[in-house]
C-alpha cells in the first residue's frame, strides 16, 4: 500500500500580507517524486490523485485551496464531484497542452481556477493569452513579472529572492521562506 502525506504550503499575498491559497500536495514515502507518476496506467495514477484531493478536502479551512493533478488524471477528475473554494494546479502537463486546453472550459464550469505549474520562459508565449487563471513560476524566471497579477513565484527561500520578486511587482508568493514566516505568524 502506498503511504502518502499531505504537504500545505501557504501563498502569500506580498501587498495585504494575507495568505490567499493553501496548496496541497502530496508527497509519498519511500518513493521519490518520480517514482510517484511513474505508473503502469492513467487509472493508477488518478487513484493515486484522487487519494491527495480526499485528504486535501478533509482539511478544514476557509482559505481557498490549490491541489495538484495531472493532465492525465483530468478525465477522471471531471467524472467525480470533487468541488472546492479555490483552484487546480496542473502539474506534469508537459506534452500535453492542448488537452490540456480542452478540459479548461469544464474546470471552470465547476467553478475552479486553474493554475499552470512550473511554466519556463521558453513556454511563456504559447501561454501568455490562453484563458487559465494563472501560472507558478521559480524565482529565477522572474522576467516574466509582466504578469505579475497571474503569477505566483514559488520556491521563495532567502530574502534576496523575497526582495527580487517586490521590487519586480509580484505579488503572490510562496515557498520555504514564507512558509516559515508564515509559522512564525501564527505560533
Amino acid at each position: 500500500m502506498l503511504n502518502i502525506h499531505m504537504a500545505r504550503e501557504p501563498v502569500v499575498d506580498l501587498v495585504s500580507g494575507e495568505v490567499v491559497y493553501e496548496e496541497y500536495l502530496c508527497r509519498p514515502e519511500g518513493m521519490t517524486v518520480a517514482q510517484y507518476f511513474d505508473v503502469s496506467s492513467p487509472t493508477e495514477l488518478w487513484e493515486r490523485e484522487r487519494k491527495c484531493i480526499e485528504k486535501a478536502l478533509d482539511i478544514k479551512t476557509d482559505i481557498p485551496k490549490l491541489i495538484n493533478l495531472t493532465v492525465d488524471s483530468l478525465p477522471f477528475f471531471l467524472e467525480s464531484s470533487f468541488v472546492w473554494k479555490g483552484g487546480l494546479e496542473i502539474v506534469e502537463w508537459r506534452g500535453n497542452r492542448e488537452k490540456l486546453i480542452s478540459y479548461l472550459p469544464l474546470l471552470y464550469q465547476r467553478g475552479l481556477e486553474v493554475w499552470i505549474d512550473d511554466l519556463s520562459k521558453d513556454e511563456f508565449d504559447f501561454w501568455k493569452e490562453k484563458d487559465v487563471s494563472g501560472f507558478k513560476i521559480w524565482p529565477d524566471n522572474m522576467i516574466l513579472g509582466l504578469f505579475t497579477n497571474r503569477l505566483i513565484v514559488e520556491g521563495v527561500e532567502t530574502e534576496l529572492q523575497l526582495e527580487l520578486a517586490e521590487k519586480v511587482g509580484i505579488r503572490l508568493v510562496q515557498g520555504y521562506l514564507i512558509n516559515r514566516k508564515e509559522t512564525m505568524i501564527r505560533a
